[in-house]
């Protein structure tokens, strides 16, 4: 019997708690953000050897504050865990790319350490260059000469193309797509299956929306959508009442 897609992302080890990871050798790792993204990503980090998740941080929670999540133990402030966790690393754990890079530049600042998370399932080419602080999700694929810097993201089923480049920052949702020697620029949002076309340049801090393509070179701050009529049909195959 083989198993589905999903069982293969879970972890069948043990859960491994905030006590196992002291005097552990594995690297230890503070999640930052308790969204459904941390959620995502403790699966990440659990599917991948020489980790031990020490905790998870949000400054964010004023009410329901967790004492786990999903097994990973709530540690309060991001200043708190750094102080009682000086040889930890940080994985930021957020969709929104000017929030990855305020609390990544935050954290670099204090001489701290970015986790790279990169799940088994991916296809990474040995000559792409993957910078400090990215998540590369299952099924995710960078191709030849392809470049992710510092902090990027790639959600399930992302393809970066060959000798294309995601600037620091910038998040790719589901199924987004840059292709050959295309360039997204720093602190981007591409939405669900987003595509760039070969070689077009994408500016600092713009977005492309869901479906939605950029052909031609985009400038700094700029929105690209591909706007079409929204309509709901009556499906003609019911059968008349």
């Amino acid at each position: 019997m083989t198993s589905s897609p999903t069982s293969s992302l879970r972890s069948e080890t043990s859960m491994i708690t905030d006590r196992d990871c002291l005097g552990s050798a594995q690297a230890q790792v503070i999640i930052v953000g308790a969204g459904g993204f941390a959620e995502e990503v403790i699966d990440y980090l659990r599917a991948t050897s020489g980790v031990c998740i020490s905790g998870i941080v949000d400054d964010y929670l004023r009410n329901d504050v967790p004492t786990h999540v999903r097994g990973v133990p709530f540690l309060g402030s991001l200043a708190a865990a750094m102080a009682q966790h000086p040889e930890a690393r940080f994985v930021v754990a957020a969709g929104k790319p000017a929030f990855r890079e305020e609390v990544c530049e935050a954290l670099l600042s204090q001489d701290r350490q970015l986790h790279t998370v990169i799940h088994p399932s991916a296809l990474v080419a040995s000559d792409a260059s993957i910078g400090a602080g990215c998540i590369i999700a299952p099924y995710a694929i960078v191709n030849a000469g392809a470049d992710l810097e510092i902090g990027s993201v790639l959600n399930v089923f992302c393809s970066v193309g060959h000798g294309a480049s995601v600037g620091p920052y910038s998040v790719l949702s589901p199924y987004a797509a840059i292709n050959g020697w295309a360039k997204v620029g720093r602190a981007c949002f591409l939405g669900t299956r987003a595509t760039v076309y070969p070689r077009v340049r994408v500016g600092d801090r713009c977005e492309i929306d869901t479906h939605s393509y950029a052909k031609a070179d985009v400038d700094d701050r700029m929105i690209v959508t591909v706007r079409g009529e929204y309509r709901v049909l009556k499906n003609r195959l019911e059968k008349q009442q």
